[in-house]
């Protein structure tokens, strides 16, 4: 059961790129059906990478995924649950919970935004985690996963994004 997201105490971090095409273009680029979640997310040494991912519930159809679940494996065999709460052309906003990894010690779920606004000839892609600790003693354990983790693979992976839909 996906937990409710709640109204604050979640450790955050926002990362952008911008790109040189329309917030639809970087939207189509991005949610490409024929590019699996494995190709898009760019891990280093720092966290396993994605392995697979398997539909739960609905069809994955971009821009109808509202309510979309799914199940994401990692190299290293340990998995977490994902829902798309929102998917519109300028939101694509999702939660993530379940973790079986060290998550689970520190984090009760996620919530998570990518947002395409125009700006200048292109586009300001912005992608943002939220993580909840499980108490706030490890707020700052949460943090630090998040800058030493998550920002490297959030920049990396933008970076793709940026890249891919350029050459769209």
């Amino acid at each position: 059961m996906r937990p409710a997201p709640v109204a604050d105490g979640y450790v955050e971090v926002t990362h952008s790129v911008y790109v040189e095409a329309t917030p639809a273009q970087v939207w189509a680029a991005g949610n490409d059906p024929a590019l699996p979640l494995e190709e898009i997310v760019q891990f280093d040494e720092g966290f396993p990478a994605v392995r697979a991912t398997r539909a739960l519930t609905g069809e994955w159809i971009p821009g109808a995924r509202a309510g979309d679940r799914r199940w994401v494996m990692f190299e290293d065999g340990h998995y977490l649950a994902e829902e798309v709460l929102v998917d519109q052309p300028d939101l694509l906003r999702y939660q993530i919970w379940g973790f079986t990894g060290v998550q689970r010690f520190v984090v009760r779920h996620g919530m998570a935004e990518f947002r395409y606004a125009p700006e200048g000839g292109g586009t300001r892609l912005s992608w943002t985690y939220a993580l909840l600790p499980t108490a706030p003693i490890v707020s700052g354990a949460v943090r630090s996963f998040l800058e030493s983790t998550m920002s490297p693979m959030m920049r990396a992976t933008l970076v793709g994004l940026r890249d891919h839909a350029e050459a769209a």
